[in-house]
């Protein structure tokens, strides 16, 4: 009976230290990327208890000539038990077709270690697509030698042109927004922390990118002026200028979502 408590009890504490470990997640863009241009590759690595258990560094990707990394950023927050820090990497392939990026690895200390251990995920393929140009529609106008198609097709590509830079504006901005709304939603750990300087100055930095209307309304210098008062000089915001605050950026985030910033009118700035 006590060799079978014991190895019950082993086996629960085994049990907690595999929930407790740190699982790794690689999330690509939804749509292929496009040949040349650059698209973000999320790594997100989530663990269950202490958000200090782990200490994690800068990602490794593998060396690829076809592929390059054009610039990167980290994130970390925390929600109760549960916490998440987010890697984005931008990267641009050099051609198109199916493209093996190769298994990304994630280096981490545990608290009070100074082994080094590393997540490593399984490898990343993707299919990279070509970019139309204008150029190789209009050869196959010319070759058909009429004039009249010719001028057709020449306002054909505008047309599509047109089209396609209006898609690409919806899919950037739905991007931004997705990208502004995590932003937000991981500034919540300093405000629990009681950090309120960073995190109004945070949600400051968040509402400059919601364009020019936003950034020139009596409210964004209101914003501003509050954050800089309480990372500053002490300033104590209530819990109504906290929440109010919030959701005021948080509105301005969809707003400008939904008015690309050439269409945007007064109302996405001064009515917030």
């Amino acid at each position: 009976m006590v060799l079978a408590s014991v190895w019950v009890a082993a086996l629960s504490i085994t049990t907690g230290l595999c929930e407790a470990a740190p699982r790794l997640d690689v999330q690509l863009p939804a749509r292929d990327p496009i040949i040349e241009r650059s698209f973000p590759l999320r790594v997100i690595v989530t663990w269950e208890g202490s958000a200090d258990a782990y200490r994690f560094l800068p990602l490794r990707l593998p060396e690829r000539e076809d592929v390059t990394a054009t610039d990167s950023a980290m994130s970390s927050s925390t929600s109760g038990q549960r916490n998440r820090v987010q890697y984005v990497v931008h990267l641009t392939a050099a051609r198109k077709g199916e493209m093996t990026l190769g298994s990304v690895t994630v280096p981490y200390r545990v608290a009070g270690s100074d082994e080094g251990q590393s997540l490593q995920s399984d490898s990343v393929t993707f299919n990279v697509r070509g970019n139309p140009l204008p150029m190789q529609i209009l050869m196959g106008g010319v070759s058909a030698g009429s004039v009249i198609g010719l001028l057709l097709l020449l306002r054909s590509i505008a047309a599509s042109r047109r089209e396609r830079r209006k898609e690409q504006e919806w899919i950037d901005e739905d991007e931004r927004e997705r990208d502004s709304l995590e932003k937000l939603e991981e500034l919540k750990s300093l405000r629990i922390a009681g950090d309120l300087g960073e995190y109004l100055v945070g949600l400051a930095d968040i509402a400059s990118g919601c364009g020019r209307l936003v950034c020139e309304s009596a409210r964004f210098k209101e914003l501003k002026e509050v954050a800089e008062k309480t990372k500053f000089s002490g300033y104590h915001p209530s819990v109504e200028e906290l929440d109010s605050s919030y959701k005021r950026v948080e509105r301005w985030v969809k707003r400008s979502a939904e008015q690309p910033a050439r269409d945007a009118g007064p109302i996405s700035a001064t009515n917030g």
